[in-house]
């Protein structure tokens, strides 16, 4: 005579597992066994479909009766997966034939480690991607940065030649009158005179100086020619290394959306 030898749990009796057999769909016994008396319903941690299901009932209970909880039932405080291999154990020793068995706990062990490894792989994705984001961010930072450098450096350029201003002149109009007063010089012809000749020295001081400042910006062209192209170099390398952590970003993106989007439909 066929039948099911059953294994069953209830998060009433933690630990504790009822393992016994029906000729009948187990389903059919647990849904007997979930009554009045019980405050949580059992369930079906393991069944197999064999041969002689009175008799492997019996030998497995030998098996295991080290853990049962009490002699006159069929409770045993022992793990799912030793008394899965106590039944195996039996089964092969006694020579029952085992037509089909489900062992729904590994299954559910293995359902939870798919779905943790999926939440994980999901969770890899994301940190990826918030890291493109971050690099994109820094890339940015690195381009403003380096446009404010570069926007001093071409302020330094605009330095020019040096000429007489307005202010220079009046310099020269007041140095004279002031001299004229501490010498006593009252004649205008001297007061002129006078003034020539700090024109004369005023234009030489500023000439020589933008003399110099030519020179210099002269000698520095090409030290300034060559920054320049750093720049250049610089600004290219940064914002080639933009584009590459945008690009990367969006790939990471799509492929997150297509995982999630397998995921959903095969759920």
């Amino acid at each position: 005579m066929r039948g099911y030898l059953y294994i069953l749990t209830n998060r009433a009796f933690p630990g504790v597992l009822k393992i016994g057999y029906t000729d009948r769909d187990p389903n059919a016994r647990v849904a007997e066994l979930n009554n009045t008396s019980v405050p949580h319903p059992f369930e079906i941690a393991f069944e197999a479909l064999v041969d002689r299901p009175q008799e492997l009932e019996r030998l497995v209970h030998r098996e295991i009766e080290n853990t049962r909880e009490n002699a006159q039932r069929e409770f045993f405080r022992i793990r799912v997966s030793d008394a899965v291999e106590a039944v195996n154990r039996v089964c092969e020793a006694a020579e029952i034939k085992v037509i089909h068995s489900v062992d729904l706990e590994r299954a559910q062990r293995l359902r939870q480690h798919q779905a943790n490894e999926e939440a994980k792989k999901r969770a890899s994705m994301e940190g990826l991607i918030r890291q493109e984001k971050l690099m994109v961010t820094l890339s940015e930072s690195k381009i403003k940065a380096l446009q404010v450098e570069i926007k001093k450096h071409e302020d330094f350029d605009n330095i020019g030649g040096l000429t007489p201003s307005l202010l220079g002149w009046l310099f020269i109009v007041i140095l004279t009158l002031l001299m004229g007063q501490l010498f006593g010089i009252r004649s205008a012809g001297a007061l002129i005179l006078v003034g020539f000749g700090y024109f004369v020295i005023f234009s030489f001081v500023v000439g020589f100086f933008d003399l110099w400042i030519r020179y210099n910006s002269y000698i520095s062209g090409a030290s300034f020619k060559a920054k320049s192209e750093e720049f250049k170099v610089r600004m290219m390398v940064l914002e080639e290394e933009k584009q590459s952590h945008e690009s990367s970003l969006r790939s990471r993106q799509k492929v997150l959306e297509h995982y999630v989007s397998a995921q959903n439909r095969s759920s």
